[in-house]
């Protein structure tokens, strides 16, 4: 992706699931990022009559497919793979995206067992790309400034954090 960012071009984003939240990374990606920041390469969801965000794919072009697989098979590539499906298809989508040369973001939690996240790592470590987990806290500048100050043992050795908000 950072290829992408520094030759100016848009991020080619593909979005997987977009009947709960990814409804919310489409909304975002498409009415707050800025224009040419950005290009919805498709959209991956198997209910999409179910989906308030489908006029919109089909006034914008953006093409629809019912899998992740269907999506590369026809062609498209994606420098960035949103994936906000069901818990069980995290990891076999990221997967399939890292395999494609994709970079992944993928919703909380990672997938639905230890052995589907050290599946993950070791393709991830085979591949180009790079996983990160969206939570909404995550990246946000408390939450990193906390971490930093963990992690320079300002508090001396934890045995548990508990966030309230």
């Amino acid at each position: 992706m950072s290829d992408t960012v520094q030759s100016g071009s848009p991020t080619d984003i593909l979005i997987v699931g977009i009947g709960g939240y990814g409804h919310f990374y489409l909304k975002t990606l498409l009415e707050e990022f800025p224009v040419g920041s950005v290009t919805i390469a498709g959209v991956v969801e198997p209910y999409p009559e179910r989906c308030e965000m489908t006029a919109v794919l089909n006034r914008e072009g953006i093409p629809l497919f019912a899998t992740i697989e269907e999506f590369f098979s026809a062609g498209y590539h994606a420098d960035l793979v949103v994936i906000a499906s069901p818990i069980h298809r995290h990891v076999p989508q990221s997967i399939i995206a890292l395999e494609q040369g994709c970079h992944v973001l993928l919703d909380k939690p990672l997938g639905a067992t230890v052995q589907e996240a050290d599946d993950l790592i070791r393709v991830r470590d085979r591949s180009k790309g790079q996983v990160m987990v969206g939570y909404q806290w995550s990246y946000s500048a408390a939450i990193q400034f906390l971490k930093r100050d963990i992690m320079q043992g300002r508090f001396g050795d934890l045995l548990r954090l508990k966030t309230l908000c």
